[in-house]
């Protein structure tokens, strides 16, 4: 049986519930994968790893959102010596085994079908909503989003909040810059 936890967000004043579901575990790590509302009724998908082994703890945690396009992070990377929070921007589930081209451009479609019907003469998903209104501008409830995964994983029992650190590059670069501002 998966294990389940709740993964309250606050946003907006509104209170929603995402859920962080238990999808690995070997000697080195367990792997959640987790369900986090925003706004608009938008979620986004990640994945938080941590170490198996208790007397390990405390354990730095280091956060990351990948670069543009249609992300394929997944945990495949956790490596038993940290919490790893991995966030994508995109609102759908990261294909499993993550450099599959075949899951990649299946990805790749659901994205194009997200910006359907956005009236831009060169559809980036960057910016939906920018001429709209800050609440419909597609990174407001990204970020919102992010933010509020960092502030759950900060609090599991067995992080050490001194040690909590970024990594990122272009697009996962200025969330960066945003989410430690």
């Amino acid at each position: 049986m998966k294990a389940r936890l709740t993964l309250a967000l606050l946003t907006l004043g509104i209170c929603t519930s995402g859920t962080a579901t238990e999808i690995g575990r070997n000697e080195r790590y367990v792997t959640y994968e987790l369900r986090i509302p925003t706004v608009g009724g938008r979620v986004l998908w990640g994945y938080y790893s941590e170490p198996a082994d208790a007397a390990s703890r405390p354990f730095p945690l280091k956060v990351e959102v990948p670069g543009a396009g249609p992300g394929w992070r997944g945990p495949w990377d956790a490596d038993g010596r940290q919490a790893t929070l991995l966030v994508n921007v995109h609102g759908y589930r990261i294909p499993e085994g993550g450099n599959d081209k075949i899951r990649h451009e299946q990805a790749r479609r659901e994205l194009d079908d997200l910006l359907k019907g956005y009236p831009l003469a060169s559809p980036a998903y960057s910016k939906i909503g920018i001429a709209k209104s800050r609440e419909d501008f597609f990174y407001y409830g990204v970020i919102l989003g992010a933010c509020r995964a960092v502030d759950w994983a900060a609090e599991r029992p067995g992080i050490d909040r001194e040690r909590v650190y970024y990594r990122g590059c272009s697009q996962g670069g200025g969330f960066g810059l945003i989410m430690t501002a």
